[in-house]
Formats: C-alpha cells, structure tokens, sequence
C-alpha cells in the first residue's frame, strides 16, 4: 500500500507531529499511515501506543511546534515534499527507510539529472580540493548534477567546481542554520543557484547524531559517490559504506600509502571500488561517452587555489624536499 501524500494544511501538520514525536522513524511512520484511514487516525493511533507502552506524552510533538515548522518553512520559500510527491527524489524513494518528508529549498528541477555525490575529508589537502573542484565540474559539463553535504574541504570544493551550473547540498540541520559558519554564503548561493535539502525541522542546530542521517541522504539520491580523501573511520566511509549497501556505485581517488588521508579511498579501491583518476573513469563506469568540451569558467567566487603553473612548482618542490605538508594541507619551506 503506498503511503498518502496529505492533501490539507491540518493533514500536513499532522504528518510533522507524527515524524517528529520521539521513537518514531521513517519505518513507524509507514505503518501507521499506512494501517490508517487519515492522518488524523494515524495521530490518534500513536498517541494510544504511547500510551499502552507507558511513554511519556511529553515526547509527543505538540500541534503548534509542528504548525510552527510549517510555516517557517512556506516564509523561508521552501517546499515539504513528501514521500510520493513528484519532486521527491526518486532514488531516495527506492531506499530503505526513506523519510517521509524533506524541506527543499532551490530548484526541484534539479531531481531530474542524474545525481553524483563527491565527499570526502575536512582537512582536505590543496590536491584533494583541486580534485574535488575539478571532478564536479567536468561532471556538470558531462549533464550531471553534483551532490555533497557542506562540510569544508572536500565538500567545499565540489560545491564551488558545480555551483555554475549544478549542486545540492544535503545538511544536517535546518534550512535556516548555517554550518560550518565558513560555509554561510556557500549555503546561501547554493539554496539560489542550486538546490538545499534537509530533513530536519527549521531551527535545528546540527548535532552529531544527524550527520549520518545526512549521510544516508547524499549516498540515497545519488547514483554513485566518489570518494576523494578520508581515514578509515570518518563520516565519508559511512556514506559510502550506505552508498554500497544500496546498491550503488563506489569509487574513489587513490592517494600515498603513507597519507592518512589516503586510508580511506585505498581501502574502498582495494575492496572493488571504481578507481578514479580523471574523469573519464567516471564516465566509464556509469558507462558514458567522454565528451569533449571547453570547461566554461565558473561565475561565482571559489576556494583559492594556486595556478597550474605554481601548483605544478608546488608538487615538484615538495617531491623533492624543499616543502612539507601537515595534515591540514599548510606547506612550509624547509631549504632555500
């Protein structure tokens, strides 16, 4: 039986309380509409289970926080798009466990392209950053849409190499809240240009338990995830780890052994992940044509990174000596 989309504002509201009372998850939510008449017997039905198992009827959402949410959501300019709207990302319908409900702010049109997540470290490095950049360009160029989770480092750089033509960003608190604070106007440009979506109510501030959630999110309405520099245990290996348990493509950017960051993506090459080195093992693996095209310069401002001319310098000197890197990508000069 396919669950209802509510048709009423008081049906809608009705659908937040149920979602966001405590214990309920994407799972009980379905078995309660979908064992219901209305919304309004759904509500019923969980307010007598908690009352049968003994739970406190103060983790029950109230009426006017849900009606709250709703209305911040239509003044903020975004859309609640429910499990069997038209604009929910249909790979994410596919998921197990799919929310119910998402708040999106942008251009919905964005759902109808092909969706590629590219995620990775915080810290990322200069090559990492120039990768990320690059990749999610040449990808949008190719018809893809790119899609990451605001993080800094790698999640930056694929938002800026996409943000002229393709991006959405899937975050872990409200639409309203910007995190990290380094990534406000990003966001911003991102909910104009692009496309933000969280499942989270408005007012959320992110908290750790809500970055898998994202997680499973970017890995659900993206048909494959690359993977470019992270250890072994980061939030970046659970979205692949998510990405692979769903049945999608992996792939990853190879990096030094001896690099902490390089952990991550070796490990998921080594267990059959694609192994990317341009993008032309990108599109191999998705089975596409490489296209031949002039990469247009980018309209809005990106990370600053050096030119061709000194990042080659860069590498050459650090080869050979004359530079170190620490772990947050910093180089120092150790010879003349």
């Amino acid at each position: 039986m396919k669950i209802a989309t509510p048709q009423t504002y008081e049906d809608r509201i009705r659908a937040i309380q149920i979602y966001r009372s405590a214990r309920v998850g994407p799972r009980n939510y379905a078995k309660l509409v979908q064992k219901s008449n209305s919304y309004e017997d759904a509500w019923e039905s969980l307010c007598q289970a908690y009352t049968d198992q003994k739970i406190d009827h103060k983790l029950l959402c109230d009426f006017d926080d849900a009606k709250e949410e709703l209305e911040r959501g239509d003044a903020y300019g975004a859309s609640l798009l429910f499990l069997n709207d038209p604009s929910y990302p249909k790979l994410l319908k596919t998921t197990e466990a799919a929310p119910p409900f998402i708040w999106a702010k942008g251009h919905l049109e964005l759902f109808d392209l092909p969706q590629i997540a590219i995620v990775g470290a915080r810290n990322a490095s200069l090559e990492g950053a120039r990768m990320a950049q690059g990749l999610a360009r040449e990808l949008c160029e190719n018809g893809y849409c790119v899609v990451s989770g605001l993080a800094r480092g790698i999640d930056t750089s694929a938002h800026n190499g996409a943000l002229f033509a393709h991006t959405v960003g899937v975050i872990a608190g409200g639409l309203d809240i910007h995190y990290p604070r380094q990534n406000a106007q990003l966001q911003e440009n991102i909910a104009e240009r692009g496309l933000l979506i969280s499942e989270m109510p408005f007012g959320h501030k992110p908290q750790a338990s809500n970055f898998p959630q994202r997680n499973r999110i970017i890995a659900g309405i993206s048909s494959a995830t690359i993977v470019i520099e992270c250890t072994r245990r980061s939030g970046t290996m659970i979205t692949a780890n998510d990405a692979n348990a769903m049945g999608r493509d992996v792939m990853a950017v190879p990096g030094h052994p001896l690099n902490p960051r390089s952990e991550g993506p070796n490990y998921l090459i080594r267990e059959g992940a694609t192994m990317v080195r341009n993008i032309g093992d990108i599109l191999e693996a998705l089975g596409e044509a490489i296209q031949k095209n002039i990469p247009p310069e980018p309209d809005t401002e990106t990370e600053a990174l050096p030119p061709k001319t000194d990042w080659a310098k860069m590498g050459i000197d650090e080869i050979e000596g004359r530079t170190v890197r620490d772990l947050n990508g910093e180089v120092t000069n150790i010879s003349p």
